[in-house]
């Protein structure tokens, strides 16, 4: 499971029903998507990499990042 909001959209309840094991990439900045110390605590696995596409490959996060933009403009017109 990615996530990329900055904001908790992952709640307590959700994350209790995941299997074990279940991998919670988070890339959002702080506060993040989801309580990461309760996931860990419960058996998930976590892993914390906020801003990592556009450090790693920005032109493909900006162009990704444009596009979606682009999409909610369009259908928000219809």
């Amino acid at each position: 499971m990615l996530n990329t909001v900055p904001a908790r959209v992952l709640t307590d309840a959700f994350l209790c029903c995941l299997e074990p094991e279940t991998l919670l990439v988070e890339l959002a900045s702080a506060p993040g998507g989801f309580d990461a110390p309760l996931a860990r605590n419960i058996g998930l696995r976590v892993l914390e990499a906020p801003g990592l596409p556009g450090r790693v490959a920005p032109e493909a996060a900006a162009t990704l990042l444009l596009r979606s933009v682009e999409q909610v403009m369009t259908e928000s017109e219809e």
